[in-house]
């Protein structure tokens, strides 16, 4: 999760996320029954982990489309072993002979947190609502018992970090239930009790006073015992817990009400947005990453300018500053302050549509980059972390930015995160040059550092017909499909209707999508190899292919006259002269606000043409491929 979050391992997701679900599968077979004394505290913290962590392997890295990903049937143990394991001892609110007084003060609260979450990934609507009358009336960590009217919480008799783990248990069980579109606002209950609550932890976490804050002994702890502590323990070597960011972003930035006390303890610890100049690049080669053109584009796409006519990238060429002023501000419409620039597609009844208000998850800009960089011919998996990456590593090399305006631009504490996560071990300096007295060849170096310099566009994108049908003689394709044979005779007309059959049917698609990712990227592999040399044969044999420039686009005759505008206009090289330039940057912008409200999709997909030496494989016989066999994933013993 904190690799997610943070995007600072991402290089290495493949490895973790076999090792998540390999982890997660594992656990769900051999975790025994969870008892005793800690049982419920043990099941509620660590359960929560668990079920966060599933949500993401399940949806980001399934076996459908990673090799090593997450299984159907895994999944299903891994839901059965949270229910039969983990949801017990969380849920246990009556008195055992193990357990006295349980589901009070974080007891209560961690599992409350962990019984709502693991009911949105089993998917129980009975288990979520129980979770949600946890929270609200439970007898001894409610809502208004956890925090009672005065702001005052059930753990500040015991130490503050008990406490911020008590509020911020609270803050992941109302966010999950936000998360759901819940018709009950957890956050606005009891007049915003929650906000109450901390705002008086901020108060005395920001004061820093130990010991003359005495605790109201009226607060609502089943424990007798501990109802007797009347003064405040110490705040303790680790104050601030991370639990102040959601809490202050629901409150101050979606409601617009006031948290003085945590906004003055928050700010200093948050990685607060920076905000970024970017001036224009007069006579940009390409206007393909030009901030300009998408970001003005989408802006009037929106019709978001509060100046009723200011309405296409031409009437901004018409403004002037005025004199005496050094700017004129092109603000926004103020129902626009908190509508993302990018945002999600939703499917509704007359078709595909932008979201008006949710933003386009990552998980959607991962997969289409992914599917850019194979297109353009990327051996490497491309992911938004290449440009964090690359960006860091420009930064660092740029003698106009400093350590600490780098830290404050990557969000990072120090330079060694840096130095540990983003910098090449790939040396980029000429430091044959350096040591020898010379010049350094930067532009040379910089070229040869590149990932442009491994771009191949042919490079194997998919399986030819004959290579993805190939999989089908695989030993354990032929034995799963032999078995579903099995069950369509032995219930015939409703074996579709069986579970058995549906497990079996998942398991052979599972199967296939395995032997296919393998197989291409073996025949991936063997191109990488073999093309090398075929193309220095060609050469030392004197063939030579055209190296004619081209100076003019490419077209589809199949585009559509919208896109084949955006492609003009984005592609088109620059001007003479400032005002041809203009010109240029205007076209594109009103192209891209034109192409916002185009639906695509509709037309037939026309298979790339793909020019190169590699020899496709022929029809399957009944003998095994043999790239199938080199390919196929060697079995664990």
């Amino acid at each position: 999760m904190k690799t997610l979050v943070a995007g600072e391992t991402e290089p290495w997701y493949g490895a973790y996320q076999a090792f998540a679900a390999d982890s997660h599968s594992s656990l769900s077979y051999s975790l025994p029954q969870l008892a005793r004394s800690d049982g419920q505290l043990a099941a509620s913290l660590s359960g929560s982990n668990l079920v966060n962590a599933a949500e993401i392997i399940r949806y980001t890295y399934p076996s459908t489309s990673y090799t090593n990903g997450w299984s159907p049937s895994s999944i299903s143990t891994f839901s059965s072993m949270i229910q039969d394991v983990l949801v017990p001892p969380a849920s246990q609110t009556t008195d055992s002979a193990t357990v006295t007084c349980p589901f009070q003060a974080n007891w209560g609260t961690s599992a409350e947190k962990f019984i709502v979450a693991a009911a949105v990934f089993v998917e129980n609507s009975t288990l979520y609502d129980y979770g949600k009358e946890l929270i609200l009336s439970s007898p001894c960590a409610n809502l208004s018992g956890t925090i009672s009217s005065t702001g005052q919480s059930s753990e500040n008799g015991r130490d503050q970090q008990h406490t911020q783990l008590g509020l911020g248990n609270l803050v992941e069980a109302f966010k999950v239930a936000e998360n759901q579109l819940d018709p009950t606002d957890l956050f606005a209950e009891l007049d915003d009790r929650l906000m109450a609550g901390y705002e008086y932890q901020a108060k005395y976490v920001y004061d820093g006073r130990y010991s003359a804050v005495y605790v109201d002994l009226r607060e609502m702890r089943c424990e007798p015992s501990r109802r007797s502590v009347g003064v405040y323990f110490r705040l303790g070597d680790d104050a601030h817990r991370p639990i102040w960011e959601a809490v202050y972003a629901h409150y101050v930035n979606g409601k617009g009400l006031s948290m003085p006390y945590t906004k003055a303890l928050y700010l200093p610890y948050c990685r607060c947005s920076s905000t970024f100049v970017l001036p224009e690049i007069i006579f940009d080669p390409s206007l393909i990453l030009s901030p300009h053109v998408a970001r003005l584009g989408l802006i009037f796409a929106d019709n978001a300018f509060l100046a009723p006519s200011l309405t296409s990238a031409e009437r901004i060429s018409e403004l002037d500053i005025p004199s005496g002023y050094e700017q004129l501000p092109l603000h926004l419409k103020p129902e626009m302050a908190n509508i993302p620039v990018f945002r999600k597609s939703i499917r509704t009844p007359y078709g595909w549509e932008i979201s008006p208000d949710q933003p386009l998850p990552y998980t959607t800009l991962l997969k289409w980059m992914k599917r850019l960089g194979v297109l353009t011919g990327f051996p490497q998996i491309t992911r938004p972390y290449c440009l964090r990456y690359g960006a860091g590593n420009a930064f660092n090399q740029s003698g106009d930015v400093s350590d600490a305006l780098q830290n404050m631009m990557m969000q990072h504490a120090k330079i060694d995160t840096f130095i540990k996560h983003y910098l090449r071990r790939t040396v980029t300096a000429d430091t044959r040059a350096i040591v020898s007295g010379y010049e350094p060849q930067r532009d040379l170096m910089r070229a040869a550092c590149r990932m442009t310099r491994w771009i191949d566009p042919d490079r194997p994108q998919e399986l030819t017909p004959e290579e993805s049908l190939s999989v089908n003689q695989d030993p354990v394709v032929c034995r799963l499909v032999t078995e579903r044979e099995k069950w369509k005779r032995r219930f015939q007309g409703t074996a579709t209707q069986q579970p058995g059959y549906r497990i079996i049917g998942q398991a052979i698609f599972n199967t296939r999508q395995r032997l296919r990712a393998a197989l291409l990227k073996y025949v991936q592999e063997r191109w990488d190899l073999e093309h090398p040399v075929d193309e220095i044969e060609r050469q030392l044999s004197r063939l030579k292919l055209s190296q004619d420039v081209k100076t003019t686009l490419d077209q589809n005759d199949e585009m559509p006259p919208l896109q084949k505008r955006l492609a003009e206009t984005v592609m088109t090289l620059p001007g003479t002269t400032i005002e041809e330039e203009f010109r240029r940057r205007n076209a594109a912008i009103d192209a891209v606000a034109a192409y916002c409200h185009f639906q695509e999709g509709g037309a037939a997909a026309v298979p790339r043409k793909r020019s190169s030496t590699r020899r496709t494989s022929p029809m399957p016989s009944k003998e095994i491929s043999p790239q199938l066999a080199a390919a196929r994933p060697r079995s664990k013993r």
